[in-house]
């Protein structure tokens, strides 16, 4: 046959023929008489043996391999090609997804769909710095296609990202309420997780609280924790024993105390929750810190019969047990009307109420506040934790390194930068305040502004979109000019200029940035040298290392000015538990919505009290000068208007500070 009839026969194109033969797959056995192709019937054959084997996919650089070699065998490479069609599907379906979503957005203009494409690559980047980066971008100031954000949030394995999509999606208007519909039924229960999680945080989207209801029967545990909340929020009991098991395990038991609550308004479900509580506080393996826990939670329950059974509780045979149950219940009476009457507690209110005695809150909160503190590992973190816990406030300890927060009932940890915006959102979600404790002192300028100047600021941002009521900044008197001559110093006093250094020139301009983030009550603690024991102290353990080899000389009648590290976080967890009640005053309290300086410092000192204990506890000879300098005293009025005393006094704190040295060598 000639090379037409051939083409007209086998479908295969005249061109196509002669390509064939130019690579030896199919060549003609003979020629006509005028040089035309000629082909044979065996010729036909192999065609058709190329023609099927290129319908599978494979090249024709594969095709010649398999015909030249008789002992070629076909598994192997319809194993590849099974492989290579199968990542050609996916990335079709890929493409397909993408189609949808620009389709479902409605651009306007192709710059629409190149900034969405955008966002999409970037959902899609192998980094999960730019996922999370994607999920919290606003194209052209609105919001991304919740389906998109569904999606990639059920394929995301990175908390910090998933936790940015979530927030994301919460602010979507809940249409990828269908897509995590899917993602709450996968088998895999990671998958579940995320999906349910994403529903709690937009329980008002159509179709988002049968969703919620189902996710209570679910098998894993934290699926249903991750349910509970919002579904009890809109009313369904059957959310009950999850949240009473939330409580137990101290797994955001302030928001499942409060959600029982909101339930324990309906008679019929209160007598249900009661019991259940009542059960638990009675169970031979109730541990002390779950007890407290639970009596927490009966004080978010109205009615005579919890209010008795939290009297009964203050006579516990625990009597520690008892002594915290009298605390966490006083000031209930008159709480509880006639019979099945009367309302929760008024959390606003009693927060607000001030301190009778020094480091002592009347009236404790009906539910524990929740109290982000970065830096918890520091001396000033850790001592602030620990003040906290025992205002049975819940602690979000964020740390760089895992394991490294203080060993606390009531404190979980969060490893990670806390400038990083997953994190941020992560851990300011659902919290009352946040405590910044971090300043990277003595480090290059450019890693204090980028810590402080830059990271500080955008946590506090994440606080406000969190709903955060109060942020607590630990400052320092650093900032305040006191040179010699300049007399007693209050927090109106005068800031140092720039260019005083890379301390006071970041801690003025972190100062300065806090102040623009509206929407917070912002408190800035400023301190002058911190005491207190602890391998990271600077002025017990670190700058006493340098004067071993011999202390600089200084005027021995300089003010010295300082605050005990305990008594700096006593001040910061009253104003962070909201012991201190907002003022249009400052001079009574944290100026509402506004940004309120705070001086905090112990009674008076100069250097000859520092620098003789330390030298004198190192053995050195100190060096004295008779150089002008500051003989004033920072004022510390406000912070007593507030309700603050220092508990620790200066012979105390440099005993301390003595025997520690003494101690070390």
């Amino acid at each position: 046959m000639l090379i037409g009839e051939v083409a007209r026969r086998s479908g295969v194109s005249a061109r196509m023929l002669r390509h064939y033969d130019a690579l030896g797959l199919v060549r003609p056995t003979g020629r006509t008489v005028g040089g035309y192709r000629e082909y044979s019937t065996e010729d036909v054959r192999r065609l058709f043996h190329v023609e099927s084997l290129r319908s599978l996919g494979l090249s024709l650089r594969q095709i010649g391999r398999a015909l030249a070699d008789p002992a070629f065998t076909p598994s192997g490479l319809v194993g590849e090609l099974v492989r290579w069609t199968e990542e050609r599907l996916e990335r079709e379906r890929e493409l397909l997804g993408r189609l949808r979503a620009v389709d479902a957005s409605a651009p306007t203009g192709w710059p629409d769909v190149l900034r969405l494409v955008e966002l999409m690559q970037g959902l899609g980047s192998t980094s999960a710095a730019r996922r999370q980066q994607a999920a919290l971008a606003r194209p052209g100031g609105g919001s991304l296609p919740a389906a998109l954000l569904a999606e990639a949030l059920l394929a995301e394995t990175d908390p910090h990202v998933a936790g940015a999509l979530c927030w994301a999606l919460a602010r979507s208007g809940g249409e990828g309420v269908p897509t995590l519909a899917a993602g709450a039924r996968a088998e895999d229960v990671d998958v579940r997780r995320r999906a349910v999680r994403a529903l709690a945080g937009m329980p008002e989207a159509p179709g988002a609280a049968a969703l919620l209801e189902g996710a209570l029967a679910d098998p894993d545990a934290t699926v249903r924790r991750h349910a509970a909340p919002a579904a009890g929020r809109l009313g369904a009991t059957a959310a009950v024993p999850a949240l009473v098991a939330m409580v137990v395990e101290g797994t955001s038991d302030i928001e499942a105390a409060e959600v029982l609550g909101e339930l324990s308004r309906d008679r019929g479900c209160a007598d249900r929750i009661l019991a259940a509580l009542v059960d638990e506080l009675a169970a031979p393996t109730a541990a002390p810190a779950a007890r407290i826990r639970l009596t927490q939670a009966l004080v978010e329950l109205p009615g005579e019969a919890a209010a008795e059974v939290l009297r009964r509780l203050a006579d516990d045979d625990d009597r520690s047990f008892a002594r915290v149950a009298a605390a966490v219940t006083g000031g209930l009476d008159g709480r509880v009307g006639a019979r099945g009457g009367g309302h929760p507690v008024d959390l606003a209110r009693r927060r607000g109420r001030r301190r009778a005695a020094p480091g002592r809150v009347v009236g404790m909160a009906s539910s524990a506040p929740v109290v982000v503190v970065t830096g918890a590992n520091g001396l000033v973190g850790a001592a602030v934790c620990r003040a906290l816990v025992e205002r049975s406030a819940r602690v979000r300890a964020v740390v760089r390194r895992a394991g490294s927060a203080p060993a606390l009932d009531g404190l979980t940890e969060h490893v990670g930068d806390f400038a990083d915006a997953g994190l941020a959102h992560e851990v300011t979600w659902g919290a009352d305040a946040v405590v910044t404790t971090v300043h990277p002192m003595g480090a290059p300028r450019e890693v204090q502004h980028r810590v402080g100047v830059e990271g500080t600021p955008a946590l506090a941002r994440a606080a406000r979109e969190a709903g955060v009521a109060r942020l607590v900044h630990v400052s320092t008197a650093g900032v305040y000019d006191r040179s010699a001559g300049i007399g007693d110093v209050a927090e109106d006093g005068a800031l140092l200029p720039e260019g005083s250094g890379d301390y006071p020139d970041t801690k003025n301009a972190t100062d300065a940035a806090l102040a623009q983030v509206g929407g917070l009550t912002t408190v800035l603690v400023r301190p002058p040298a911190i005491l207190g024991a602890g391998e990271t102290s600077i002025w017990n353990t670190l700058r006493p290392r340098e004067f071993r080899d011999g202390a600089p000389p200084v005027n021995p009648a300089k003010t010295w000015a300082w605050v005990h590290v305990d008594d700096l976080a006593a001040f910061i967890a009253d104003v962070a538990t909201g012991a201190v009640a907002t003022a249009d005053d400052p001079e009574r309290g944290p100026v509402g919505g506004g940004t309120t300086p705070v001086i905090v410092a112990g009674e008076p000192a100069t250097w000859r009290d520092y620098l003789g204990t330390v030298t004198d506890a190192l053995g050195v000879a100190p060096e004295w000068t008779d150089e002008p300098v500051w003989t004033g005293q920072l004022r510390t009025g406000r912070a007593r208007g507030w309700g603050w005393e220092p508990r620790v006094g200066l012979v105390q704190a440099l005993d301390e500070l003595r025997r520690g040295l003494v101690r070390t060598g």
